[in-house]
C-alpha cells in the first residue's frame, strides 16, 4: 500500500471513530476527490490528502479547482497531512488562500489529527489510532510526535494488559481448530512485549507467493548503535547474525514441534536478505530431534532459531523484558551447542 493510500485508510478510520458519516472517495468528470464526509452537525467536507507537509500548497490548489469547477459545493475544504508545519507558514497559506474559498479552507496536520483522536470516546479505538499514526510518521516521515494525553491513556491500558494476555493464552486450546486464534493472540503479544521492533507485518507473503510468514518484524534503528549494550539480544542479532529482521512462526500444536517445523522455518531465513533469525512460539515446546536440528542449522548455516513455549511466553508477558529472556535463551543455546 502506498503512503498516500495508507494516510487515506487511517484518516477514514479516524473520521469513522469520530462519527463522521458518508465517508467515501469521489470520482466524476471533473476529477477525483480523495475523501468526502459529513460531520455530526451536517457539514459536508471535501478532503485532499498530502503525505508531506511541503505539498500542502499543492493540495490547496487542487481543492480550489474542486471549489470552482464542481457542481456540488462543500461546506469545508480541508487539506490533510500527517507531517508537521511551521505555524507562520500555515497562517500565511490560510491568509493568502482563504478569501478565494470564502473562508471555508482548513489545514489539518499532525497536531490537529491528535486533537481529533483525543476526542474519540472509545479508548481502545483512540489508542490504536494513536499508535497507527505514530507508526506511520516514524516509518514514512522520520519523526515521532508524542501526545502526552494519548500516551498516558495508552500506558494506563498497558498496565491492565498482562493479566488479560496471560488469561487469553491459558484459555486458548491447543490444536489446529484454534490455530488462527493463536496467530492473532501471538501477534498481539509481540506488539506488547517486543518494544525494540519497528514495523511488524502479519501474514506476509513474498512477491513470488512461495513463502508466507506468520509474522516478520524489522528491528528499530538506534541513533547511536555503537554506544548500546553489546550483550543486548537485538544488538547481537544485528551484529553477530547480520540480521535486520526477525521471522516469527506460531505453532498451536498440542504436541511438541519436530524437526519438520524447524526445517520449514529455516527455509524462510536468508543471509543476503539480512533475515537469519527466527523465533517460534510453540505451545508445548520442541522435541529432542527438533532441538538437535536447530543446533545443526546454526552450526552449518549460521541461522538462529529459538523456541518459546507457553511458560516462556507467560514470563515474557509478566516481565515485559524480552531482551533478558531471549538473551538467556540464546546463552543457553550457544553454551550447549556441540561442534
Amino acid at each position: 500500500m502506498s503512503s498516500h493510500n495508507l494516510v487515506e485508510s487511517i484518516l477514514k478510520k479516524i473520521l469513522k471513530a469520530s462519527n463522521y458519516k458518508n465517508i467515501k472517495e469521489v470520482e466524476n468528470k471533473h476529477g477525483h476527490i480523495d475523501l468526502v464526509a459529513e460531520s455530526n452537525d451536517g457539514c459536508k467536507i471535501a478532503f485532499e490528502i498530502k503525505v508531506y507537509s511541503k505539498n500542502i500548497s499543492i493540495g490547496v490548489k487542487q481543492l480550489f479547482r474542486i471549489y470552482t469547477e464542481y457542481n456540488i459545493k462543500y461546506d469545508k475544504y480541508i487539506v490533510v497531512s500527517f507531517g508537521k508545519i511551521n505555524k507562520e507558514v500555515r497562517k500565511n497559506i490560510l491568509d493568502y488562500h482563504n478569501k478565494k474559498f470564502d473562508n471555508k479552507l482548513e489545514i489539518w496536520t499532525i497536531s490537529k489529527i491528535y486533537q481529533i483522536i483525543r476526542e474519540i470516546e472509545n479508548d481502545e479505538e483512540k489508542i490504536n489510532l494513536y499508535k497507527e499514526v505514530q507508526k506511520f510518521t516514524e516509518k514514512h516521515l522520520d519523526f515521532v510526535k508524542i501526545d502526552e494525553c494519548l500516551q498516558e491513556i495508552s500506558q494506563q491500558k498497558d498496565e491492565e494488559k498482562p493479566e488479560k494476555l496471560i488469561e487469553k493464552l491459558r484459555n486458548l486450546k491447543t490444536g489446529r481448530q484454534d490455530a488462527s486464534k493463536f496467530e492473532k493472540l501471538a501477534s498481539e503479544i509481540i506488539k506488547y512485549c517486543f518494544l525494540d521492533l519497528g514495523f511488524i507485518y502479519e501474514k506476509m507473503k513474498t512477491k513470488s507467493q512461495h513463502n508466507e510468514y506468520d509474522c516478520i518484524a524489522k528491528l528499530c534503528e538506534k541513533e547511536d548503535e555503537n554506544t548500546s549494550d553489546s550483550n543486548d539480544f537485538f544488538n547481537i542479532v544485528k551484529k553477530q547474525f547480520s540480521s535486520r529482521y526477525i521471522v516469527f512462526e506460531f505453532k498451536n500444536y498440542s504436541k511438541k514441534i519436530t524437526q519438520k517445523e524447524i526445517l520449514l522455518t529455516s527455509k524462510y531465513l536468508y543471509h543476503k536478505a539480512f533475515r537469519s533469525v527466527a523465533i517460534i512460539f510453540a505451545r508445548k515446546g520442541i522435541d529432542k530431534n527438533g532441538y538437535e536440528v536447530t543446533n545443526s542449522i546454526l552450526r552449518e548455516q549460521g541461522k538462529l532459531i529459538l523456541i518459546l513455549d507457553d511458560k516462556d511466553i507467560e514470563r515474557m508477558i509478566k516481565d515485559r523484558n524480552i531482551k533478558i529472556i531471549l538473551t538467556e535463551k540464546l546463552d543457553d543455546f550457544l553454551m550447549n551447542l556441540e561442534a
